[in-house]
């Protein structure tokens, strides 16, 4: 894939993706809950974030992704759960799937009582470079 057709691919899937977010506002505004899908292109061209042995590839992630969010009277119920894949082009070695799901209440009594509980827990690709030294790599 050229330079070309990576950006013209990129910009494609910035303008599918924000026609993804209105849609899902626009429901959002009518129901409680949402369900979507998203896909994106990245040409990423230094895969392990060194300066030597720059690693260039293209890179496609697919993702599903559902939430609520509920008001029960004064207390409000909202979650979300992203499942993706995300697949690299040349580097197979570095394919990997990530989730995220969220899930909370927010609460409040007729007095001054309030607050809320939330739960996390996501998986995605670990940093090659975490501190952002120059020239490390954990390319084999």
């Amino acid at each position: 894939m050229s330079t070309h057709e990576c950006k013209r691919v990129a910009r494609l899937s910035a303008v599918g993706a924000a026609l993804g977010v209105f849609a899902l506002q626009a429901l959002a505004q009518s129901q409680p809950w949402y369900i979507g899908a998203q896909q994106r292109f990245e040409h990423q061209t230094n895969v392990f974030g060194t300066s030597a042995g720059q690693v260039s590839d293209t890179v496609s992630s697919t993702s599903l992704l559902a939430g609520i969010d509920q008001t029960i009277g004064r207390q409000r119920l909202f979650g979300s759960v992203v499942a993706g894949a995300n697949r690299y082009q040349n580097r197979s070695d570095l394919n990997h799937d990530t989730y995220s799901l969220r899930l909370g209440v927010d609460w409040e009594t007729a007095g001054r009582l309030s607050g809320n509980v939330t739960a996390d827990a996501s998986q995605s690709m670990a940093d090659f470079n975490p501190i952002g030294l120059a020239g490390t790599t954990t390319n084999n």
